[in-house]
């Protein structure tokens, strides 16, 4: 991911966090970050696309929320 002043570029990101049976590629967070200013709002569902499509296990449904509070304070530290 680049930053610039006004907005930042997704770049392929892939997620191996042991919440799928693949490795993740969020697509959706991909396309929601694209050109978007990284406002409250852009990076609340960001960071919730980011886990869509993880199917944990029962023992590691926890790594989920993870995901969503990892992606959320690298982007709050973008945002500043």
């Amino acid at each position: 991911m680049r930053r610039s002043r006004s907005a930042i570029t997704a770049s392929p990101c892939r997620s191996q966090t042991s919440v799928a049976t693949v490795p993740l590629r969020p697509r959706a967070a991909e396309d929601l970050l694209r050109g978007a200013r990284l406002d409250e709002a852009t990076i609340d569902r960001v960071s919730r696309a980011c886990a869509e499509g993880a199917s944990p296990l029962p023992e590691t449904g926890y790594k989920v929320d993870l995901i969503v509070a990892a992606v959320r304070e690298v982007l709050e530290r973008l945002a500043r």
